[in-house]
């Protein structure tokens, strides 16, 4: 069972660069060969040890920590393993507009604008948000919207 200090990771870090000794299977002799001597066996599991050393390092787990195979397992299986890996999931729904929804958003930025004038188009955008105009959608997507329409249209 995991102890209770236990640190499972929450999201993989692919984007992680290796140590370099860690690229190099090809310097440690094949443990199973059989003309290998016991002190090239040895020497081969002091390699293994050194190596499982430098990916704990690699991942941030302390090598005295009681549960650190389960961090490495874990670890390495977010970074090598498909089903473990994941991206998160966007949130809220994507808005569709049409022709007729962005003509309607630059009438009422425009119409805002005239009542209050010194207020950006940010601000506009807040506005028609607080009067619910555009409840549920933030005044950055609009004002986003915003402008990609006035671009598109030049």
């Amino acid at each position: 069972m995991c102890s209770k200090k236990t640190k499972i990771p929450t999201l993989p870090n692919s984007r992680r660069k290796h140590n370099p000794l860690l690229n190099y299977p090809d310097n440690t002799p094949n443990k199973l060969a059989e003309h290998m001597s016991d002190i090239a066996i040895d020497k081969a599991a002091d390699l293994d040890i050194e190596m499982l050393i430098v990916l704990l390092k690699h991942y941030n787990i302390g090598i005295r920590d009681d549960d650190r195979w389960l961090q490495l397992s874990y670890e390495l299986a977010y970074e090598y393993i498909p089903a473990f890996k994941y991206e998160a999931q966007k949130r809220g729904r994507k808005i569709k507009w049409t022709p007729e929804t962005e003509q309607q958003l630059i009438e009422h930025v425009t119409k805002q604008k005239k009542v209050k004038p010194k207020h950006s188009i940010l601000n506009a955008c807040e506005e028609l948000i607080k009067n619910k105009l555009y409840a549920g959608i933030k005044a950055t997507t609009l004002h986003n919207r915003y402008k990609k329409i006035k671009a598109s249209s030049k």
